[in-house]
């Protein structure tokens, strides 16, 4: 295997429309699991989103840790999250909004969240945040408090992701303190350690990376719907 590291990859979706050639490969490539349930959702954006996390996934795998693409393979904890078959060693996680799809593999538990930065109700972060979150956000500039906002809510996401326990942890059971140098998670009911990231360089968007290991990259690899459909036929072929 030769993968050594984490490697994030995001696809910037332009425009919400899959010709029937690249969908119908892209169907044959992913799981079945995943097939049959982009054919239940009724919105193509939600369809294409779907079809590239795992795609994200299964390119990553090929090309940086040198898995060929009929031995990938999904399972799920009793939790629900997806995890690789036949690879425990490895571990990656999708998140998706708007019109970016991202996807981390590393050989250690992860998790991220992407989100949209859309105009939103900040009282709501009375319900789901600490009392220093909700500091953190009034002392940001008026022009930095949406963000100071979607900055904890990936954080508690990523973090959530990357535990594995879905919804049976709430997001005002622990909390994050942020400082211009790190990020530190209160959370009174775990004794294990993470790492935390943030990116703000997607426009518009924030990405939060939880790690139980400190080396997080910097980078995240950045692909357009043509950049990717060499790829995906690459997969198809082998």
């Amino acid at each position: 295997m030769k993968g050594t590291q984490m490697k994030i990859a995001a696809v910037y979706i332009d425009e919400f429309n899959l010709n029937d050639e690249l969908f119908r490969l892209s169907m044959d490539v992913i799981s079945e699991e995943r097939a049959h349930r982009v054919e239940k959702l009724h919105f193509a954006e939600d369809k294409i989103r779907s079809i590239l996390g795992e795609l994200l996934v299964r390119i990553n795998l090929n090309e940086n840790w040198g898995i060929e693409n009929r031995y990938i393979q999904f399972e799920f904890n009793e939790f629900g999250k997806p995890q690789l078959k036949n690879h425990p060693q490895l571990h990656f996680n999708i998140s998706h909004s708007g019109r970016w799809v991202v996807a981390v593999i590393d050989k250690c538990p992860i998790g991220l969240d992407v989100e949209q930065m859309k105009p939103i109700d900040l009282g709501i972060a009375e319900r789901f945040f600490a009392p220093t979150e909700k500091q953190y956000i009034l002392c940001q500039p008026p022009e930095r408090s949406l963000t100071g906002f979607y900055q904890i809510w990936t954080l508690k996401e990523s973090y959530i992701k990357a535990v594995g326990r879905g919804l049976s942890i709430p997001l005002d059971s622990f909390s994050f303190e942020l400082t211009k140098d790190r990020i530190f998670l209160s959370d009174s009911t775990s004794e294990e350690e993470w790492f935390f990231k943030i990116y703000e360089d997607l426009s518009g968007y924030v990405l939060a990376i939880c790690s139980a290991q400190p080396n997080i990259t910097d980078k995240v690899y950045r692909f357009s719907l043509a950049e990717l459909q060499s790829k995906i036929i690459q997969l198809y072929d082998e």
